[in-house]
């Protein structure tokens, strides 16, 4: 009696499993190469008026970062304060909700695919790079296509050269992988096809509100906020005594200086090979925020970073700290936004003036 194990049995079993790996590799390439990217509803929506009004006047700088920079810079102060200074820009803000410095990259990348006809400046805010360790990678609105194999790659050497328990190793791994094989599998990149095909409209008027009034990928918090962030604005509101703690806190941390390990370095150096590569002259920038981000601080001062400006000091920007200025703690407000595009706008033409540059 013959073995229900036998090779003749086994073989064709196993000729299916490489057939049907075969197919799915196929596929899944064909559709990289046919889909457009899926780059997430919000930067898809950016990206779209991007390219729109780029068609019309090129776009000479852009924003990048997370939420900070999403309703922190208005390009539309900026622009109105470089013109008085006698630098006149045209910018727009890709900046992302949860967008870290893998998803900075990731945006600039699908940024270079719409291939923009005039950029000459790329300012980004990458945050704190040891956030990553600090806290679990999210699959938020546009980071699962942000996660491909170089960034995941890139992620895990971080992550494992850090001094990580090796239990939140493994946890925070587990979720980039996750995000890794999600968007080699295409997740979500046919949606629009299919949305297509089913005649369903897209939200047209969402994606206007979330792009902003000006269609410049900039949204004050103030406009129409969500009941959860309405109930953190009056939270803030109503307790400015433990603002004003932290802000004395802040300023008396005297912490020691931190290096950032040499397997995140690439994090940050290839933004700035990109947008070298892109025409533009890459600027790192720490927004008004409650971190001391040492790590970005220590880049700069070591070389690996060309140019940095930064406003996270509540001493030498004041202005930026005060009650108004604030939506909570971790966001400006409309007020705030306006003042800190000003002096972004500032900071930007005193750098273009020491390098003897202007954009045209």
């Amino acid at each position: 009696m013959s073995s229900t194990h036998s090779p003749r049995r086994i073989a064709p079993v196993l000729g299916l499993f490489m057939l049907f790996g075969m197919a799915f590799a196929t596929t899944t390439w064909a559709l990289r190469k046919s889909l457009p990217p899926g780059e997430g509803e919000l930067l898809e929506g950016k990206l779209a008026a991007f390219v729109e009004q780029d068609a019309l006047q090129p776009f000479d700088v852009v924003f990048l970062g997370s939420s900070r920079i999403y309703f922190g810079v208005s390009p539309a102060e900026f622009d109105r304060r470089t013109a008085e200074l006698g630098f006149p820009t045209h910018s727009f803000n890709l900046g992302i909700t949860g967008q870290k410095v893998h998803g900075a990259y990731g945006a600039l990348r699908a940024l270079q695919a719409r291939n923009p006809r005039g950029l000459k400046y790329v300012l980004v805010d990458p945050e704190t790079v040891s956030l990553m360790l600090s806290e679990l990678p999210r699959l938020m609105d546009g980071q699962v296509s942000l996660h491909d194999i170089e960034s995941s790659r890139l992620l895990l050497d971080y992550i494992w050269s850090s001094a990580l328990d090796p239990r939140d190793k493994f946890a925070r791994s587990r979720e980039v992988l996750r995000a890794c094989a999600y968007d080699t599998a295409n997740l979500g990149r046919g949606l629009r096809g299919v949305d297509a095909l089913m005649g369903r409209a897209t939200d047209q008027e969402r994606m206007k509100f979330r792009i902003g009034s000006r269609a410049d990928g900039f949204r004050a918090k103030d406009d129409n906020p969500n009941p959860q962030a309405a109930e953190m604005h009056v939270r803030f509101l109503s307790n400015q005594g433990r603002w004003q703690r932290q802000i004395s806190r802040f300023l008396g941390e005297r912490p020691e200086r931190v290096r950032l390990h040499e397997a995140g370095r690439p994090l940050l150096t290839r933004i700035a090979d990109l947008a070298r590569q892109m025409g533009a002259e890459p600027i790192f920038f720490l927004s008004p925020s409650m971190d001391h981000q040492l790590s970005l601080i220590s880049e700069y001062e070591e070389g690996h970073i060309r140019t940095l400006f930064a406003f996270n000091d509540p001493e030498r920007f004041p202005e930026l700290y005060e009650t108004d200025a604030r939506w909570e703690a971790k966001h400006l407000s409309a007020e705030g936004a306006r003042r800190f595009s000003a002096l972004l706008a500032e900071r930007f033409t005193d750098w273009l003036g020491t390098s003897r540059e202007k954009p045209h």
